[in-house]
């Protein structure tokens, strides 16, 4: 009996080795409170891709969770863009996204036009097997 209790508790460790949960945030510096967190889950090894979710937050008013597009675990990088007061463009692949800090909601956007790329403020992305918030280089004077 013991055996078996030993082996299911390895067996068990074996099938999560390969999986994922990760999650960073970008932290406004003009508003205390107001976030954006990326979540990656791969809840089993053998899954190709890991679910991905932006949580927007603006504490106390509102914090909600929204699913973006799953992904491998090893394409990870999500850039973050500033769109206005409270408002973020965010880029998956070739996905766009308008995140709302004031509404804490999340909608589908169209890629700027051409030479109105917004300011990018940075990217999630993966580094030394973590998923971390990278800034971006503040613009030359």
């Amino acid at each position: 009996m013991r055996n078996a209790l030993v082996l299911s508790v390895v067996l068990s460790g074996l099938l999560l080795a390969g999986c994922e949960n990760d999650a960073a945030s970008y932290q406004s510096a003009d508003e205390q409170g107001q976030s954006l967190t990326l979540i990656r889950e791969q809840h089993r090894f053998w899954d190709r891709n890991a679910a991905v979710a932006l949580v927007v937050a603006r504490l106390p008013d509102c914090q909600r969770r929204h699913p973006l597009n799953s992904t491998p675990p090893d394409k990870a990088r999500v850039e973050l863009f500033r769109e206005g007061e409270r408002r973020y463009l965010v880029k998956q692949g070739e996905s766009w996204f308008l995140a709302d800090a004031g509404t804490c909601q999340l909608s589908s956007a169209t890629a700027p036009a051409a030479g109105a790329q917004p300011a990018l403020l940075g990217a999630f992305e993966r580094e030394d097997g973590r998923l971390r918030f990278k800034a971006a280089a503040p613009p030359p004077r």
